[in-house]
């Protein structure tokens, strides 16, 4: 029998089975963790940067809107700080949120948090998209695009030619464009003359002082629908393009929108784009009341026989002092009411109806039958808006009932456009009226009257009057050799229509 204690030493120095195996097992784990690691690691680094870039798109996207809604959109201050902030907040944790979820194993955390950060860029790229928009609105009433504006090379001889004429006159105002010259040569060789005004040009075509005379399509339009016999006398012999210069914006007056101020509409019975010159179908002084919410419509005959601002001798039809300018009417408009009346807006009367199919049916209440349109509340659309502000022959008034007519659709359209929130109407809105509507009221003083209406308790309310005359036939400072139908004054209309005006602009 081996004694105990022999044994004790071999046990000690001979390592087993199940010894050498658990020092071998550790090693195989570790060799198969760091073959799969590499494939794990670049799994989460793949959603880790997804999460990122995402956090940071949410990021960007929310400060661009609030910047834009701070700088761009008209509103009132108070408004803009509570949007701001609440919009950085939640952007803000948004941000974090997806942040802390990258490093989560669980599938549904991360799939709502990319839910929900779609669903913040999409509402900040609709804030971005509304704030442009409204941008642009402005920015095309305002400072709109130049224009191209067509113009005539007119004789009043048959045998006289693009080729073989010596002389062409033009307006001494139109002959700083300066582009005129190169653009007529294009047409004719013959030497570009001097005129001092209209009439004269006309006249000197018809005594055969001049050749061939150069103006822009408006304006013999304008004068032909007042003289059409004009078509009739005049040969078109070419016609050739010129872009007109954009208004710089320091030109704006400096007026405080805030108090009450004047603006004369003027309008054409068109559509599409303006010209800043051109005969003006409607011609409306608008009076702004901001403080007591008040606007009073006058309407002006565009037969109205008036003294044409800068001009002596025979007296003009109101529509045709728009031929040489809508400054010049606002001028001419200045002399009638004797009111200082800084602002202009020059509008397509059509387009600006046009935008009903926008904003919706306006509703018309008519006091007695218009054509078919019977007494009492009429809904119109466009069509029917365009139908009844054009209805003009067969009318008890004649055009006094047209301007009448005008002044209701224009006063229906004005509450329904300042009515609408949808910011999707306001970009439909711009690019309809893009072009078709222009201001010398600059940027900040639109801006101002929107934040104060939107700020202010009260209502925009609406009043209307209209000044009248006597019917006559007259010569014209545009049409010196043919009398046309004309609207002397009734200078008692003209006056209570001034009394009523100081009134509307004197109350707080």
């Amino acid at each position: 029998m081996l004694p105990h204690t022999e044994s004790m030493p071999r046990q000690a120095d001979a390592p087993s089975f199940t010894e050498n195996h658990m020092h071998s097992a550790p090693s195989t784990s570790s060799a198969s963790h760091a073959s799969s690691s590499p494939t794990s690691s670049n799994g989460r680094s793949w959603h880790v940067w997804l999460f990122r870039l995402v956090a940071l798109a949410v990021a960007i996207a929310g400060v661009a809107a609030v910047i834009l809604v701070s700088v761009k959109v008209p509103a009132p201050t108070l408004y803009k700080t509570i949007f701001v902030v609440g919009y950085l907040l939640v952007t803000s944790l948004i941000v974090f949120w997806l942040l802390r979820v990258e490093k989560s194993k669980a599938v549904v955390s991360k799939a709502i948090a990319l839910a929900v950060a779609i669903v913040m860029l999409i509402a900040s790229f609709t804030v971005i998209h509304y704030s442009s928009s409204t941008n642009n609105l402005l920015r095309a009433i305002n400072n709109p695009d130049a224009q191209q504006s067509e113009w005539l090379i007119l004789s009043s001889r048959p045998e006289v030619t693009t080729d073989n004429a010596q002389s062409i006159g033009a307006l001494a105002d139109d002959l700083a464009h300066t582009s005129l010259e190169q653009a007529s040569a294009t047409s004719t060789k013959a030497r570009l003359v001097s005129q001092d005004d209209l009439p004269g040009m006309m006249q000197s075509l018809q005594d055969s002082n001049i050749d061939l005379a150069t103006m822009k399509t408006s304006f013999f339009e304008a004068l032909a629908a007042s003289a059409p016999q004009l078509e009739q006398d005049l040969i078109i012999l070419d016609t050739f393009s010129l872009e007109d210069p954009k208004r710089s914006t320091a030109d704006s007056p400096d007026v405080n929108v805030q108090e009450p101020f004047t603006i004369y509409i003027s309008g054409a019975d068109s559509a599409g784009p303006i010209e800043e010159s051109g005969r003006s179908d409607v011609n409306i002084l608008a009076v702004v009341n901001p403080k007591t919410g008040e606007i009073l419509l006058v309407n002006t005959p565009r037969d109205y026989y008036v003294q044409v601002h800068g001009t002596s001798g025979p007296k003009d039809k109101l529509t045709h002092a728009s031929i040489y300018g809508v400054d010049t009417a606002r001028k001419t408009m200045e002399d009638l009411y004797a009111l200082d009346i800084p602002y202009y807006a020059r509008v397509n009367f059509n387009t600006l109806i046009e935008t009903i199919d926008i904003v919706g049916p306006i509703e018309v209440y008519l006091d007695n039958p218009v054509g078919n349109y019977p007494a009492g509340l009429n809904t119109f659309d466009s069509e029917q808006a365009l139908d009844f502000s054009r209805t003009r022959y067969g009318l008890e008034g004649g055009d006094r009932q047209r301007g009448n007519n005008q002044l209701l659709v224009l006063q229906a359209v004005a509450e329904k456009l300042m009515s609408n929130r949808d910011p999707r109407a306001v970009s439909r809105i711009a690019e309809q009226i893009s072009g078709s509507v222009e201001t010398n009221m600059d940027d900040n003083s639109i801006k101002t009257l929107i934040e104060d209406h939107a700020q202010s308790s009260n209502s925009w309310y609406f009043e209307r009057t209209s000044v009248d005359g006597f019917d006559a036939t007259e010569i014209t400072y545009s049409m010196p050799g043919t009398p046309l139908y004309v609207m002397i004054p009734d200078e008692e209309s003209v006056s209570n229509a001034h009394d009523r005006i100081l009134r509307v602009m004197s109350r707080s």
